[in-house]
């Protein structure tokens, strides 16, 4: 059964027809339920030309389901690929590695300077945040700082919360704060950026902060789906029985920056199934359409620098990438 989103051949790879697992699952037209994910992806797959991987894969990569590649369009512009699948290290990771990774080795610095630094050579961008269901505040901000300009001192997003207080010590009354993060002190490297973003219906707060912030600073296309709409920052309690309280908190992106609670961002590009999602004859399985949603989506995004370049001009096939 897929439980984790995986690199497309490394997923075909799990999913072989002749080491495809049963396990009670229903069959179309007698073809096993994996072997119809792998042929699927094949298909999708196909479409690529991964060029290779920009990091060898360090450690931290697997806390934050990330990763990074040079693309190649159908047309031949270079493309740098990263993909972050959360904003929080998985916890089923962290506990593998276990005392493998030291501490100044689990945080997201470890995965987002060294695979910008490699995609800084790259005019074109993908950044995929299909399935990113948010983190941590930080870690969000740490990759937007280094798309905001240095003259950008906070991020353009603000948490508001209510807290309990005595007016003059006797009177009780609540007041509202507003909290903003500064920006990282990390090198710019929005400047001059052809960027896309991947979101799918999953990609949640912290991912669709990040994607806000693209579009409405760098002018960043989306494609896929519309977001969650969890744009509030949420604060957690905890019991002393170990019991969790999570809140919504206020605030939001900061205007002009489009908010999305409760709607979601709408992307600029949509991905859509080639038949109707559903079960029978001539349908898309709604199981493999989001086993496979997000190369579809990269395959789109691809196809969109295609159709702009021949548009504008700028490059020749081959540019703006090693």
């Amino acid at each position: 059964t897929v439980r984790r989103r995986l690199h497309p051949l490394a997923l075909a790879e799990r999913l072989d027809p002749r080491n495809s697992f049963h396990g009670g699952r229903r069959s179309r037209s007698r073809v096993p339920f994996e072997a119809e994910i792998a042929a699927r992806l094949a298909r999708e797959a196909s479409a690529l030309e991964w060029s290779r991987p920009l990091r060898s894969g360090a450690p931290a990569d697997a806390l934050y389901d990330s990763e990074a590649f040079a693309l190649r369009t159908a047309g031949g512009v270079s493309v740098g690929y990263l993909r972050i699948g959360a904003f929080r290290p998985d916890p089923a990771a962290l506990e593998d590695l276990g005392d493998e990774l030291p501490e100044s080795a689990r945080g997201m610095d470890a995965v987002i300077g060294e695979a910008l630094g490699e995609l800084r050579d790259f005019e074109h961008w993908i950044i995929d945040l299909t399935g990113n269901p948010g983190g941590a505040w930080r870690d969000a901000g740490l990759l937007m700082s280094y798309l905001i300009p240095p003259s950008e001192e906070t991020l353009p997003h603000v948490v508001r919360s209510v807290r309990e207080a005595r007016v003059l010590r006797v009177f009780p009354a609540r007041v509202v704060e507003t909290t903003r993060r500064a920006r990282a002190d990390v090198p710019y490297l929005g400047e001059g950026r052809r960027i896309h973003v991947l979101v799918d219906q999953d990609t949640a707060s912290a991912g669709e902060i990040v994607a806000s912030m693209l579009r409405g600073r760098l002018g960043a296309r989306l494609v896929g789906e519309r977001t969650a709409g969890a744009e509030f920052s949420t604060a957690e309690f905890r019991a002393p029985d170990g019991s969790v309280l999570r809140i919504g908190l206020g605030g939001g992106m900061v205007p002009p920056l489009e908010s999305f609670q409760g709607r979601g961002l709408e992307p600029d590009v949509r991905v859509l199934p080639d038949s109707p999602i559903g079960d029978g004859e001539g349908r898309t399985d709604p199981e493999v359409w989001r086993a496979t949603f997000r190369y579809r989506a990269l395959r789109a995004a691809l196809d969109r620098i295609d159709a702009e370049q021949s548009v504008t001009g700028d490059a020749p096939p081959g540019a703006g990438g090693p």
